[in-house]
């Protein structure tokens, strides 16, 4: 199902696209994701890499994949006992030699080893590059993500995609990278853990709302969260995450974090939503890979587009806002219990105190 829109919305549309563009390519395939896993995703992306006629093909996928698998961590006792996510991971070892010995070329990024503690410090990008064209948003390479709903937005600035494509090649070589770039209408955020400057920079932007501010998110928390609450009485503040999170711990800190009445929280049912977005005043739109959380200020590499390309804009909100808007459900109840309030309250205050010692919130 191929579409001109610039949003790829869900799996379908995006495979389409990503079809498309590679066997139109000339130059350059390059593909940066988390998750690469062993399943059908996996085939497909490496059967669409090896039939396109790009010269250079490079693929970039973080270690986590080597630990985890569709949500399991392969050494714990589900993982051990589960043959079927073993048999899942070796496949995913032979589809990177596959490609490797066709000339892809492939690199694991941050490496875990037997430094375990190094696990939280992923490489958290979604980025492609196929010649003048790049894709950025939340999906992964594996079939659960494909299921869930996300997006991938496609951008065509040539300033703007020579410097993703750059980043993608830096890290294919294991040169960490963090920066920023105004480049018009589009504003590129490289991001690291050592990037308080660079954070500083989204963190204003977000600040300069005067009407309405939407999140969207499955894992939303502090930082974050501290400098929607220090804006919250010149603008409203509505966050949107999915009813089903398979990552719960997040639904109960803004449960709890209801309880302030400085926002509205809206949950979408069903399906699983791992859409990431911050739209600000219906002019002004965010996307990449973050999940705006702890984890991706603290741990991880992510990369981010603030757009005000308003045919993009307008688009988002016809397709992607209005869409969860009419399907969400707004929750009203705060967490009362008093064991997950207490609870609640001290991960916040370990938080902010941590926070407030690398940037003014």
């Amino acid at each position: 199902m191929y579409t001109e829109n610039k949003i790829l919305l869900g799996s379908s549309e995006f495979k389409a696209k990503l079809e498309y563009l590679a066997e139109n390519a000339k130059d350059c395939f390059l593909v940066q994701s988390m998750t690469f896993e062993g399943d059908a995703a996996g085939e497909w992306l490496i059967n669409t890499m090896l039939n396109s006629p790009a010269i250079q093909k490079i693929l970039v996928i973080d270690d986590y994949s080597n630990w985890v698998v569709n949500d399991t961590m392969l050494m714990s006792p589900a993982g051990i006992l589960n043959p079927n996510l073993r048999a899942e991971y070796r496949n995913a070892q032979k589809l990177i030699a596959l490609a490797q010995s066709f000339g892809i070329k492939v690199h694991v990024s941050n490496p875990i080893g037997l430094r375990f503690y190094t696990y939280p410090s992923r490489n958290h990008k979604k980025s492609i590059v196929i010649d003048n064209v790049c894709l950025l948003g939340g999906i992964n390479f594996s079939d659960h993500n494909f299921d869930w709903y996300d997006m991938m937005i496609q951008f065509d600035d040539d300033q703007l995609v020579d410097l993703v494509a750059d980043d993608i090649l830096k890290n294919s070589s294991g040169v960490k990278t963090s920066g920023y770039t105004n480049s018009g209408t589009e504003e590129l955020f490289i991001l690291s853990p050592t990037s308080t400057d660079i954070y500083s920079k989204l963190f204003d932007k977000i600040r300069t709302s005067h009407q309405r501010i939407d999140i969207f998110s499955p894992y939303l928390s502090d930082p974050l969260l501290s400098v929607l609450a220090s804006i919250s009485d010149q603008t409203d503040i509505h966050i949107y995450t999915p009813e089903k999170n398979n990552k719960g711990i997040f639904n109960k800190l803004l449960h709890h974090k209801l309880q302030g009445r400085w926002f509205t929280l809206h949950q979408l049912p069903g399906i699983m939503s791992h859409l990431k977005a911050i739209l600000i005043d219906d002019h002004e739109l965010i996307v990449g890979s973050s999940n705006y959380d702890f984890a991706s200020y603290f741990f991880e590499e992510e990369i981010l587009i603030a757009t005000s390309n308003q045919s993009i804009i307008d688009e988002f909100i016809q397709r992607v806002k209005s869409e969860i808007v009419s399907k969400s459900v707004e929750f009203t109840q705060p967490e009362s219990h008093p064991i997950i309030n207490f609870m609640m309250t001290k991960i916040y205050k370990i938080l902010l105190k941590f926070d407030t010692k690398s940037l003014k919130i």
